[in-house]
C-alpha cells in the first residue's frame, strides 16, 4: 500500500504491506505529528490524538455526489452550502471573522 503525508512544501511517500495503523506507526510521521491533520474519514487517523483533525471537503463532496445520485435531495443543498462556505473563506483571504462564520 502507498501512504502519503504532505505539507504545502513537502511530500513524503512510503510503501508498506499494511494500510492501517501499523503502517502509519511504522512510517513514523503521524505518531509524532501535532498540527492539524487534514484527511478523509479513514478510521486510523483519529487514533492520533496529539493532532487536531479536519476532514477533507473534496471527500465530503464526493460522498455527497453519491447521495445525490441515490436521490437524496438534502445532499444537493449541503453541496451548495459547502461550496458557498469555500467561496466565503476565499473571499476573506482564508479566514472568516467569528461573526461571519456564525452567519
Amino acid at each position: 500500500m502507498g501512504h502519503v503525508a504532505c505539507t504545502s512544501k513537502y511530500t513524503y511517500l512510503a510503501s508498506h504491506v499494511s494500510r492501517g495503523k501499523k503502517a502509519t506507526d511504522d512510517i513514523g510521521i503521524l505518531p509524532r505529528y501535532q498540527g492539524t491533520m487534514m484527511h478523509d474519514g479513514f478510521g486510523t487517523y483519529p487514533k492520533y490524538t496529539q493532532a487536531t483533525h479536519a476532514l477533507c471537503h473534496a471527500h465530503h463532496l464526493r460522498e455527497l455526489k453519491g447521495f445525490i445520485e441515490q436521490g437524496h435531495t438534502w445532499a444537493s443543498r449541503m453541496t451548495t452550502f459547502l461550496l458557498a462556505a469555500k467561496q466565503a473563506v476565499e473571499a476573506h483571504h482564508g479566514a472568516l471573522s467569528e461573526e461571519e462564520a456564525k452567519r
